[in-house]
């Protein structure tokens, strides 16, 4: 048994879904580590397909990536046992890297050939479809490679992830308008006016390529992964929700680096994206906010709404408003 193969059946005992091999090829690679001179790349897979029945109460959506513990922490997991293998039996240095490297990963893993990029710009494994989570150790041991080259015409043909985007961020032209993904808006520090009707009511991350594209598919062996938290969640729960329950659940899930406000920033939005006295009422008790940025955030959900009864609202607050800042953006919606 070479050392790949060595390397391939402790990933199995493991439970690495997939991994692969590459070369440190570049100055900017073999200058991380000394005398760097392989990748060895892993996949934690996740299922796209188990969920919770939605509520009858007003929910945001959190992504599927997003339920469970923090994915860092598990590819993390896999990847220290890994290092510990590879120094143990073969006395050989690495660096592990999940989401924490100058590299495209999933370059990396197109090159230690475990799937190629689509047009919604995910890996695409041919068992696992796009979800998956890639991280990978650089090491100063030379292997047997894959070396893959990067393919742009795997999609040919097929525009299904193009017409299922709702915010239109991929592209015709083969570009990704990271600008107009509603994943990466769930993320910003500021969302334009303009673009919140898209969100819906994402609360972190979307799902909707994923689930468009004809790679994933029930039947694919994904691992599940236990849930910490509801996919569909609770508006008014997590308006009030405090630093203590926010840490015990999202908190500990990949939506955790964001914050509590972020998070409630994105459930006030999703709250103004649904015309209904239920928005409002909810909209209504949370206005008390000490926090301005949050109560403004709330008049833009109010004007979006722009019912009777949000206008009703909207006059009260411009009568007891404090700060003039929130008054002139109530005066704009009235």
């Amino acid at each position: 048994m070479n050392i790949n193969q060595s390397i391939i059946q402790y990933a199995k005992e493991i439970s690495i879904d997939k991994i692969g091999f590459c070369r440190a090829n570049t100055d900017l690679e073999r200058n991380q580590l000394k005398g760097a001179q392989s990748f060895i790349v892993i996949l934690e897979s996740y299922n796209l397909y188990l969920t919770n029945e939605k509520s009858t109460i007003l929910h945001g959506k959190m992504s599927k990536a997003a339920i469970f513990e923090d994915y860092h922490k598990i590819v993390n997991r896999k990847l220290e046992l890994l290092q510990r293998f590879l120094s143990d039996g073969f006395h050989c240095n690495s660096k592990l890297y999940c989401d924490t490297s100058l590299f495209s990963d999933r370059s990396l893993a197109v090159r230690a050939g475990l799937g190629v990029i689509g047009k919604n710009t995910f890996l695409i494994n041919e068992d696992y479809g796009t979800a998956t989570f890639i991280g990978y150790l650089l090491t100063d041991m030379k292997l047997e490679y894959y070396d893959s080259e990067i393919r742009n015409d795997y999609c040919e043909g097929c525009s299904i992830c193009l017409n299922a985007c709702p915010s239109k961020a991929i592209g015709v032209d083969k570009q990704f308008h990271i600008d107009l993904c509603i994943s990466k808006l769930t993320q910003a520090k500021e969302v334009p006016e303009e673009l919140k009707k898209l969100m819906s009511n994402s609360l972190y991350g979307c799902d909707i390529c994923q689930l468009a594209c004809p790679s994933n598919h029930p039947k694919n062996k994904n691992s599940v992964k236990e849930s910490i938290i509801e996919e569909y969640y609770d508006l008014d729960f997590l308006l009030s929700m405090n630093n203590a329950i926010f840490k015990d659940t999202i908190g500990k899930t990949a939506a955790g680096w964001k914050g509590k406000k972020t998070l409630q920033r994105n459930g006030i939005i999703a709250l103004g994206n649904h015309d209904s006295q239920e928005s409002v009422r909810i909209l209504n008790k949370f206005y008390q906010d000490i926090r301005i940025d949050i109560r403004m955030e709330i008049v833009h959900s109010l004007g979006r709404i722009g019912s009777i009864e949000a206008k009703q609202v909207l006059k009260e607050k411009h009568a007891t408003e404090k700060n003039e800042e929130v008054r002139l953006l109530i005066h704009k919606y009235l």
